[in-house]
C-alpha cells in the first residue's frame, strides 16, 4: 500500500517538475519579448518578413505622399526603405518592429504593430510629416497566446506540487532505493521532454500555427538558445543518472 502511494506521489512530482521546467524555459525564451532585440537581425533575414515590411511601408508612404501633393513612385520609396535598413536608425526601427510583433504574436499586446509618423519623418524627411502611421499586419496567434498566459499562472503552482509530492513520496516509501530509482527515471524523462518542447515544438510546430511570417520570431529564439537548452537538459539528465547510481548503491548495501 505504501509503495503504491509512494509511486503515485513520485509520478505526480515528476509530471509537475517537468511541466515547471519546460514552462519556465518557454517563459524566459520563446515567450519573452525582452530578448527579441538580440535576434532581430536573424528574424529580419527571413525574406518573407523583410519583403512584407518593405511592401507595406512603400505602399503606405507612396500613397500618403501622393495625397499630400508630393507624389513619389512606389519603386523609389521601396529603394529608400531598403537603404534605411542598413543605417543605425533603420536597424533600431526594425528591431523595435520585431519586438512589437513578438508581443503581438504571443498576445502580450493588443496594440497594432506600427511605424509612427515621427519615424517616417526620420526616414523620408519633412515631406512625411503629415503621413498617418504605417500599420504592419501581424496577427495574434491564439494557441501561443493561450499557452503563454497559462504558463505564467501555473508554473509556480507546479513547482510547489513537485516539491510537496516528492518529499511525501520519500517519507512514505520504505524502499529508498526504489524512490531514488523513480526520481532518476523521472529526471531523464524531464530532460527529454525539455528538448522536445523547448526546441522541437517551437522550431517545427509553432510555424504551422499561422501563415504569418512574423511567427518566425518564436523558432528563431529557440534556435538562438539551443546551446543553453542543451546544457539545462544535460544537467537534468545528469541529476537523473546520479539518482540511479545512488539507488543502485543502496540496493547493493
Amino acid at each position: 500500500m505504501r509503495r503504491g502511494l509512494a509511486a503515485i506521489l513520485m509520478s505526480v512530482a515528476m509530471l509537475a517538475l517537468g511541466f515547471a521546467i519546460v514552462g519556465w524555459w518557454l517563459n524566459h525564451t520563446a515567450f519573452n519579448p525582452g530578448i527579441t532585440e538580440d535576434i532581430a537581425g536573424a528574424v529580419l533575414s527571413n525574406p518573407e518578413v523583410n519583403d512584407q515590411l518593405v511592401r507595406v511601408i512603400s505602399a503606405n508612404v507612396s500613397a500618403g505622399l501622393a495625397a499630400a501633393g508630393a507624389p513619389i513612385d512606389e519603386a523609389t520609396v521601396e529603394e529608400v526603405v531598403r537603404q534605411q535598413t542598413h543605417t543605425a536608425g533603420g536597424v533600431a526601427l526594425l528591431e523595435d518592429l520585431v519586438t512589437q510583433a513578438h508581443r503581438r504574436v504571443i498576445g502580450e499586446s493588443t496594440a497594432p504593430v506600427m511605424i509612427s509618423t515621427e519615424q517616417l519623418v526620420s526616414m523620408f524627411g519633412p515631406a512625411a510629416v503629415n503621413l498617418e502611421p504605417v500599420v504592419i499586419p501581424v496577427p495574434e496567434v491564439t494557441p501561443i497566446s493561450w499557452l503563454d498566459r497559462t504558463l505564467e499562472s501555473t508554473v509556480p503552482m507546479a513547482v510547489t506540487i513537485a516539491i510537496v509530492a516528492g518529499v511525501l513520496s520519500f517519507l512514505v516509501d520504505s524502499d529508498k532505493a526504489a524512490s531514488l530509482r523513480g526520481l532518476g527515471i523521472g529526471l531523464l524523462l524531464v530532460a527529454a521532454v525539455l528538448m522536445v518542447l523547448g526546441y522541437v515544438a517551437p522550431v517545427y510546430l509553432v510555424p504551422s500555427a499561422t501563415s504569418s511570417p512574423w511567427v518566425d520570431v518564436v523558432p528563431q529564439i529557440a534556435r538562438e538558445n539551443l546551446q543553453l537548452l542543451g546544457g539545462v537538459a544535460l544537467l537534468t539528465a545528469g541529476a537523473g543518472l546520479l539518482s540511479l547510481t545512488f539507488a543502485a548503491t543502496l540496493n547493493r548495501r
